[in-house]
């Protein structure tokens, strides 16, 4: 019959194994990231007689901050529009750690910046009596849903962008914008950013046909910066490697 120390230490060497077996990856994903970042929701939609609808939704750490220079974020414009844009595109209005760089000539170009890493979180094309179109974000980074139940916790500080040619529409901009937090706030990656403390969300509505201006192709761009869970965070955490070799060796 096994004496009792043994017994102890045959308890122990199972608890140690059943801890092991459910960290043999190398890293597991943190639940909420260290650092901030952002996500930018395109919503469609927005018009009188429309329902909102969310179309895609990307979410990317926040960089190294370096406060990159205005000529440094110009360069980083152009290679996102390539041939499409006007070159007279400059900075415009800031609105925390982002800023809206806008075209000009007819040209009116929409492009919203993060001032410190000189990420471009969006930007689209806005063509006199023509049809514009979205160059950033291309597409979803990651899979998301409605979450359902209540609604995530609501944004610590906002900020909406004004577009002149949105002016005299309805809904307002502003209606617009509350009916759009509305709406992401259902979404499981709402829920994750409310989860993990406080975030702001900052937005402006994205004209792409502008001289006669076509209502039905605007869409309401949301970005949102805090932190966030799993798995929009892409966050490792290392996990120390164990060898059956030390694990002998500890009951040694």
């Amino acid at each position: 019959m096994p004496s009792r120390r043994r017994l102890l230490t045959l308890s122990g060497l199972f608890l140690l194994v059943t801890t092991l077996a459910f960290s043999l990856p190398t890293s597991v994903l943190a639940e909420c990231s260290e650092a901030d970042h952002v996500a930018v929701f395109l919503i469609r939609g927005i018009d009188a007689g429309s329902s909102q609808a969310l179309e895609r939704v990307s979410v990317a750490p926040v960089g190294d901050v370096t406060y990159p220079s205005d000529a440094d974020i110009y360069t980083a414009i152009m290679s996102i529009f390539q041939e499409a844009v006007n070159p007279a595109i400059s900075a415009g209005p800031v609105l925390g750690n982002l800023c809206l760089w806008q075209g000009v000539s007819g040209s009116d170009h929409q492009t919203i910046v993060d001032l410190r890493d000189g990420q471009v979180l969006f930007a689209g094309t806005v063509i006199w009596m023509g049809s514009g179109a979205v160059f950033r974000p291309e597409d979803s980074s990651h899979s998301w849903s409605m979450a359902g139940g209540e609604a995530a916790p609501g944004p610590a500080q906002t900020g909406l962008f004004a577009n002149g040619y949105w002016d005299g529409m309805t809904p307002t901009a502003a209606e617009v914008f509350a009916q759009g937090l509305e709406l992401i706030r259902g979404t499981d990656v709402m829920h994750s950013f409310g989860g993990c403390g406080e975030y702001t969300a900052t937005g402006v509505i994205y004209t792409p046909t502008v001289g006669a201006l076509d209502p039905g192709a605007a869409q309401l761009v949301i970005v949102v910066e805090g932190q966030v869970g799993a798995p929009w965070n892409d966050q490792s955490l290392a996990v120390e490697s164990f060898s059956w070799g030390g694990l002998k060796a500890v009951f040694r």
